[in-house]
């Protein structure tokens, strides 16, 4: 039954009737401490009512303050996440637990995420939680949602997407629900990410730095082209002048493309119904007159 409820949950990371979703991470604030957007609960709660946000990534204690400033709409998933590091240390890649799955459970989350960063020797305990996440959540019927770096510096953006490929194939084979990747250097390579994924594991872009607004929209939409179930973006929406047109011109980017592989897929259907050959019935009449 564990497994019915997971798979309901992480219906609840989308827009209600659609495929894709927008999540807004807000969990900056334990790495980086206070920033323009999400400085405090106060700043949070003016704009994290959007209906243009599916869901939120937020840790336990930022997720208690907007619940008693009832900030969070009814419609909004809630992903509360267990790991983490502050950027005060110097090996901050490698993120420790900090909230136990129990506890997200308790404080009505929809589904649990981790950050893995994984760098030369760190391996060994990137493996270690994320496979005692999995199994933790799962058995309390809660997806897991990885977001995913590599770290190492390689020669050139084939070698990254391949690493990128094996460590996306790593989180899958934990069973990891969901990941979150960056945007490759060349969005050509968005397909190659995404073609050996199935269906039943949702693939969401980061957001990154602060970039360009027409290239951030231009990479959602092929993104959404090929298959990925939205974006998992913080500081190009919450920094951005403009937060609610932002995150209405994102959901409208993903409509649109979404109509438009529906369309493409209908019209193969049917010049492929047209091709067939159909067998044509004559109706036979008695000899009878009526």
């Amino acid at each position: 039954m564990s497994y019915i409820g997971r798979k309901l949950r992480q219906r609840r990371l989308l827009f209600s009737n659609e495929s894709f979703g927008i999540i807004v991470p807000i969990d900056h604030g334990l790495t980086a401490g206070p920033l323009t957007g999400i400085s405090s609960a106060n700043e949070i709660a003016q704009w994290i009512g959007n209906p243009n946000i599916s869901s939120i990534i937020t840790h336990r204690g930022m997720l208690e303050q907007l619940i008693m400033k009832n900030a969070i709409l009814k419609s909004t998933g809630v992903i509360v996440h267990l790991n983490g590091m502050s950027n005060l240390n110097e090996e901050n890649d490698t993120k420790y637990m900090v909230t136990q799955v129990d506890t997200a459970a308790s404080l009505g989350a929809d589904a649990v995420s981790v950050q893995v960063n994984f760098t030369e020797n760190n391996y060994a305990h990137n493996l270690t939680l994320l496979s005692a996440v999995t199994e933790q959540a799962h058995n309390a019927g809660l997806p897991v949602l990885a977001m995913l770096y590599d770290k190492v510096m390689v020669e050139n953006e084939e070698l990254a997407i391949n690493r990128m490929q094996i460590i996306m194939r790593l989180a899958i084979e934990l069973g990891c629900d969901a990941i979150k990747i960056s945007f490759p250097k060349s969005i050509s390579f968005i397909s190659n990410l995404l073609s050996d994924v199935s269906d039943s594991t949702q693939v969401f872009f980061a957001g990154g730095e602060l970039t360009d607004e027409d290239t951030f929209l231009k990479n959602t939409s092929v993104a959404v082209a090929h298959g990925a179930s939205g974006l998992c973006a913080g500081r190009n929406i919450f920094q951005h002048q403009h937060k609610e047109l932002m995150l209405e011109r994102i959901r409208l980017c993903m409509i649109n493309d979404e109509r438009r592989n529906y369309d493409v897929l209908l019209s193969e259907k049917s010049s492929a119904y047209k091709s067939k050959p159909h067998a044509v019935k004559t109706a036979t009449h008695s000899k009878e007159t009526i």
